[in-house]
């Protein structure tokens, strides 16, 4: 087993050697081309430069030493230094060359040969004139950084959002920023920006970077979407159905039937900085005819594991509390699909018969929760979730269709 991994290590060695002579010597051609078709060549060869590179990360993250990239003088070491007493300004050296002067006790070294070492000397300036010195050698990384990247935007649905995505070669980690504030670290390849101004334009910068620093930032601007319309249909008609266990109020009432209207949840951008206590998230208005209604009991769906996040789910009819749950594993149920269902009970809720009624829905953040980037989080009516009881005790159960994640009884919010 291992003679045939030695085979096939030497075997992927000897064509990536043979592979990049081959560029070095079309890319030595292309140096002298003046015909119409240089352009042309040379992008060919910048190709042919990215597969090698992507051939080198496979081999270099399986163990293999193929030595310096093809690409020379294009590592950079990042220098940084204690004070040096009384000292009002920096000189940086390497070897006998000045790469920097100023204030700052930090540089960026650049256009270096990747695995050399180098010799770099601070000098403190004292009224300008050279004072104590610091010595000290640096290698340089065996890799050089990403290229800089291709940032595009996606079409978004309405309500105030970006969806950024690109793609990156040899790449650890990306940094997005949105104006000077960054809004994304990690290894995902897209990002949604949420809770912005509708049809407002943003400046974002991105970066890639790896053991061998970062990338150039790529710069662009996009326009975020515009504000929702309002939903075709905003009444959804209910036919009451028998409860097998009616709790009646009045045997001898009168039979109501439920509506419930929605403008799409419109707490979308709602974010939940900490401390976050008793903040709405979403709200609907019901109406009830033929009768009065009471509610007793709202199911409602999130897509993500609530109990890390939230320490309590809350409704208010209007300014009064009429229902609540302190959230954790035990009262969280995973219904698939990456969902999850909190059942809240609800008491004392009577809607007057042709009144509409607003119920909120309210939440405290958790003081402990950990969230390494901000967080979007939907918020869903499935079919059937909320059940009332009309005066003459029969069970009503709305919305009757179009609930779910994608139905017209879903919103979003964000915790960080």
């Amino acid at each position: 087993m291992r003679k045939s991994l030695l085979k096939l290590s030497l075997f992927i060695t000897g064509l990536f050697l043979a592979f990049s002579f081959s560029v070095a010597y079309y890319g030595e051609s292309v140096a002298y081309a003046d015909s119409p078709d240089a352009s042309q060549i040379r992008q060919e060869l910048e190709r042919l430069t990215r597969k090698i590179e992507l051939i080198r990360a496979i081999l270099e993250r399986h163990g293999f030493d193929i030595g310096a990239p093809l690409t020379r003088d294009c590592a950079q070491i990042k220098i940084s230094w204690e004070p040096v007493s009384r000292a009002t300004g920096y000189k940086l050296y390497r070897g006998e060359k000045l790469v920097y002067e100023g204030s700052a006790r930090e540089y960026i070294d650049t256009g270096l040969t990747p695995s050399q070492e180098y010799e770099y000397t601070v000098y403190g300036l004292y009224r300008d004139q050279k004072g104590e010195s610091l010595n000290f050698e640096i290698k340089a990384p065996p890799v050089c950084p990403p290229r800089s990247l291709s940032l595009r935007a996606d079409s978004q649905p309405c309500g105030g959002q970006i969806t950024l995505n690109w793609h990156g070669l040899a790449v650890d980690t990306y940094e997005l920023y949105r104006g000077n504030r960054k809004i994304y670290s990690g290894s995902a390849l897209r990002y949604t920006d949420s809770g912005l101004n509708p049809n407002q334009r943003y400046e974002y910068r991105l970066r890639a970077g790896n053991r061998g620093g970062w990338s150039d930032f790529e710069v662009k601007e996009f326009t975020s979407s515009g504000v929702c319309a309002p939903s075709d249909s905003g009444w959804s008609y209910v036919i009451p159905e028998i409860d097998p266990d009616p709790e009646p109020e009045d045997p001898y009432g009168e039979e109501g039937e439920l509506f419930i209207i929605s403008s799409r949840f419109s707490y979308s951008s709602v974010i939940l900085d900490p401390p976050s206590k008793n903040r709405n998230i979403t709200s609907f208005n019901l109406r009830p005819e033929g009768s009065d209604v009471s509610i007793h009991r709202v199911n409602l769906h999130f897509d993500t594991a609530l109990w890390r996040y939230l320490d309590k789910i809350s409704l208010y009819h209007g300014s009064k509390m009429v229902g609540s749950i302190n959230i954790d594993r035990d009262n969280v149920r995973n219904v698939g699909d990456g969902n999850y269902r909190v059942r809240v009970p609800v008491t004392d809720m009577k809607l007057r018969k042709n009144s509409v009624s607003t119920l909120y829905v309210r939440v405290d953040a958790r003081d402990d929760r950990r969230v390494g980037e901000p967080l979007n989080v939907s918020i869903f009516l499935e079919n059937r979730a909320i059940r009332a009881t009309d005066q003459a005790g029969l069970s009503i159960f709305i919305p009757r269709d179009e609930g779910g994640k994608k139905g017209n009884f879903s919103g979003s919010f964000q915790i960080r």
